[in-house]
């Protein structure tokens, strides 16, 4: 019998923190739905009223300031530094408090700011709102204040839990904040009002806190309060952080780009775009995103461990890329030929008519083809990251963001609507061409030419030819039989997917289908035997 295709690659070395990724995306999808279960609570309750109005605004403030100053520069910038001193754990706790010692009085500086200043800030997010409606989110911003500090400290504390090993219990962030705010509405909203839903946001970000100041606790960290800055550690963490604060500012010019030139278009058109948005989220969000958390501490100990080791370096980075291509492609496909089934399932209800399920999918679709460029970009930038060469890719990632702001005014002239996701498609491959050299050590990018990837290739075409016939099915099927049908794709889809991956080669497959025998193993022994 002929060897399949593929199946004398070289052995490559397997990259153990991707067997936690499961657990994380899982988490993620799972505090992604909570979220949206919230808002559609929100809806039941409220409906699209002034409340609704004003906890939006309301809530956007301390998500926005955490999602740039903590979770998207401060804990990466600690990372690294906390990383390299693990090796004596002493030290590592010591830079620990101190981070989190500075940050929590930065946190509660910030949250009696916002508290004092809530009228200015209601102001300037939504100088639309009427008086009855802008005292409402005055207040509910005041309530919510509290969400900085308890939402601020817990990304902190997740990140030196990223660095130990420990990737599950910070994911469970959004499933406890939702689902705390959902059960929250459902129970208390119509007694209390739209105050419920900031109370349970607390609950959820509070219990969460709790949780991660447990976990680091049976880590080893034991907390002390210390403002020492003649630090050389602290010193190294503030270094990278300035330029990281500008790096995630510069990345939240894609929405504001987008809802400023589609403003001008028909109205109803931005909505289309946002709903269109949020199924790239769910690949985008749900994998790549997860991928990220596991990959960069490794990163992190590859480089303090072997800084000066080119090849482990380069084959650690294209593992990372390769194992990208290999979750988010699959899931693209699935997206892309089912996108119009997915639409109308989520949104084809009401006021929302089957031309704009139609022109929704088309942008959704438009969209989707960014979703894994997107993904190997982000497993650069944690690449130079690791490095600490944060002004680097600060540099490169101004010139990416002019390239899509250019990108976007000449698409929108010349494609209108659909070319805003265009924009966004071409900015995303043209990053991955950037970063990519200096991501590497010198020509390392060609490591991830592996024949890995061509098995991971293959299988994803024979997945494309069978989704492209499955979608035409699902034109002739509407609610809870066109869900019984898409679930029944993708779950079919995914094993058809590891075991031709795996059987023509692929090493991520593998490790996958190594993974599922061994916990099945394990579960049904405890199962029929009672042991573990």
């Amino acid at each position: 019998m002929k060897a399949p295709p593929f199946a004398n690659a070289q052995a490559l070395p397997r990259l153990a923190p991707l067997r936690m990724l499961t657990g994380v995306a899982v988490l993620s999808a799972c505090g992604m739905a909570l979220g949206y279960a919230r808002d559609a609570s929100l809806a039941a309750v409220f409906g699209a009223s002034a409340a609704t109005d004003a906890f939006f605004v309301a809530a956007i403030i301390p998500t926005i300031a955490v999602a740039v100053l903590i979770a998207g520069a401060l804990a990466p910038a600690a990372l690294p530094v906390f990383g390299a001193r693990l090796e004596q754990r002493a030290q590592a706790w010591r830079l620990a408090n101190i981070l989190l010692s500075w940050s929590a009085l930065l946190l509660l500086f910030c949250v009696a700011l916002v508290f004092f200043a809530a009228a200015g800030l209601v102001s300037w997010l939504a100088p639309g709102l009427d008086q009855e409606t802008r005292a409402l989110a005055i207040d509910l911003t005041r309530l919510g204040a509290p969400l900085l500090f308890l939402l601020g400290m817990s990304a902190l504390l997740g990140a030196f839990a990223n660095a130990l090993g420990s990737f599950r219990l910070p994911a469970l962030a959004t499933l406890l904040v939702n689902g705390a705010a959902f059960a929250a509405i459902l129970a208390f909203g119509r007694r209390m009002g739209i105050s419920s839903a900031m109370w349970g946001l607390m609950a959820g970000a509070g219990l969460h806190l709790l949780a991660q100041l447990f976990g680091l606790y049976r880590q080893g960290w034991r907390p002390a309060f210390s403002l020492t800055w003649r630090n050389a550690e602290l010193r190294e963490t503030l270094r990278l952080l300035i330029p990281l604060i500008a790096f995630v500012a510069l990345a939240q010019s894609v929405p504001i780009v987008e809802r400023t030139m589609a403003s001008s278009f028909p109205s109803g058109e931005l909505s289309l775009l946002a709903y269109a948005g949020k199924l790239f989220q769910i690949p985008g969000i749900v994998v790549s995103s997860s991928l990220a958390v596991v990959l960069y501490p490794h990163l992190i100990q590859t480089r303090t461990h072997a800084p000066r080791a080119a090849k482990e370096w380069n084959d650690t980075l294209a593992q990372g890329a390769r194992a990208c291509i290999f979750l988010t492609l699959p899931l693209t496909l699935w997206f892309y030929f089912n996108a119009d089934a997915i639409v109308r399932l989520l949104f084809e209800r009401g006021a929302f008519s089957v031309a704009d399920s139609a022109t929704t999918a088309e942008l959704a679709r438009l969209y989707l083809l960014g979703v894994t460029p997107a993904g190997i970009l982000l497993v650069w930038t944690r690449g130079l990251h690791a490095r600490r060469k944060m002004n680097l890719a600060l540099g490169l990632g101004a010139l990416n963001t002019a390239l899509y702001i250019a990108a976007a005014f000449v698409c929108a002239q010349r494609f209108g609507l659909r070319g805003l996701p265009i924009a966004f498609v071409a900015a995303q491959l043209f990053g991955c061409l950037l970063f990519a050299p200096f991501a590497f050590e010198p020509r390392g990018w060609r490591a991830v030419w592996h024949r890995s990837l061509g098995a991971t290739g293959a299988a994803n075409l024979a997945l494309a030819l069978g989704w492209f016939a499955s979608g035409q099915l699902t034109q002739n099927f509407h609610g809870t039989a066109l869900f019984a049908l898409l679930s029944v794709s993708l779950l079919s889809g995914a094993l058809l997917y590891l075991c031709l991956a795996g059987w023509w080669g692929s090493a991520e497959a593998r490790d996958y289908i190594e993974l599922g025998r061994a916990r099945w193993k394990k579960f049904s022994a405890s199962l029929l035997f009672g042991r573990e």
